[in-house]
């Protein structure tokens, strides 16, 4: 019974219908609107995704208008999940990583050309 990111619920401990990060992964690739997936991404990954948002952005409504468009994005870039090479855990912390680097470069450079 052992997490990889202090906080997260532990695989063993997560009810019967949540969905695995990897099974969550596999269903967005397929359709990257699933709700079911997207909320399983996101409980799955509460504090790794809400670290990676706090290194890129500050204040409470920046940081929830984040976590959505992060959540929408992890979903389109679930097509390149790679089953049985990528990890999934590690897959959905290098992504968000990415994505909120990309996200703030694009705040920045809409700031930027007022």
């Amino acid at each position: 019974m052992r997490c990889t990111k202090f906080g997260e619920v532990p695989v063993e401990e997560r009810g019967k219908g949540v969905m695995t990060n990897e099974e969550a992964i596999l269903q967005l690739a397929s359709d990257s609107d699933d709700e079911s997936a997207l909320i399983a991404i996101a409980e799955n990954n509460e504090n790794t995704l809400k670290a990676a948002i706090g290194r890129y952005f500050s204040g409470r409504t920046t940081c929830k208008r984040a976590l959505n468009t992060l959540l929408i994005r992890i979903s389109l870039c679930a097509k390149y999940f790679l089953p049985g090479h990528d990890d999934a855990d590690r897959w959905i912390e290098h992504c968000a990583e990415l994505e909120c680097r990309r996200l703030q470069n694009e705040s920045e450079n809409l700031f930027a050309a007022r």
